[in-house]
């Protein structure tokens, strides 16, 4: 039976984790995968959701996901799921160096260096702004550095410096003109 947008009641889904196949899994398989998302724990009238996504298990924690990559969704304890939003909010603390809530600008730090996300854009920052001097901007002088982006650097390994990249310029070569002279022989 196909379901239409006319039927009452909606069909449940569950994603297939990756220990079962679609071609060998059963029925009491398949019903197992319908006990998630199951609720784990309460926190100020808030359930803790343990789910499966179809890459990894996560823990919905307020309108958080939590990934949680090592542990099955079914069995994972409540020690375990502290532990795991203790690490999780440790990692998210040291992300953001600045947030501007108002106007949705967010200066995070990166996996290789510091960059500016504004609503849903990545604005790059230069490498010889410190982290030190990023906290102590305002909001102007980082919609400044949007507005002005840091020209291409690039590494020089003669001098071992950052340099700026400097716009080349081709050397016109004179190409020597070479005549060539033939004699004629004249027929005797």
């Amino acid at each position: 039976m196909i379901w239409t947008k006319d039927d009452e009641e909606k069909p449940a889904f569950a994603t297939i984790p990756k220990q079962f196949k679609l071609e060998t899994i059963n029925y009491e398989e398949a019903m197992y995968l319908f006990k998630l998302p199951r609720s784990i724990w309460k926190i100020w009238k808030e359930d803790v959701m343990a789910n499966n996504w179809p890459y990894w298990p996560y823990l919905k924690v307020w309108e958080v996901f939590v990934p949680m990559k090592e542990h099955d969704p079914f069995e994972v304890k409540l020690e375990e799921v502290e532990e795991m939003v203790k690490e999780y909010i440790e990692r998210e603390k040291d992300k953001y160096i600045l947030r501007f809530k108002k106007e949705k600008i967010d200066i995070i730090n990166g996996p290789y260096w510091p960059y500016i996300k504004k609503w849903r854009s990545n604005h790059k920052i230069a490498k010889t702004i410190t982290v030190d001097e990023l906290k102590k901007m305002d909001i102007k002088q980082v919609q400044e550095l949007i507005l002005n982006p840091p020209k291409r650097v690039y590494w020089r390994k003669k001098s071992d410096t950052w340099d700026e990249k400097k716009p080349s310029v081709k050397k016109v070569v004179k190409k020597k003109v070479v005549k060539k002279t033939v004699k004629k022989v004249e027929k005797k």
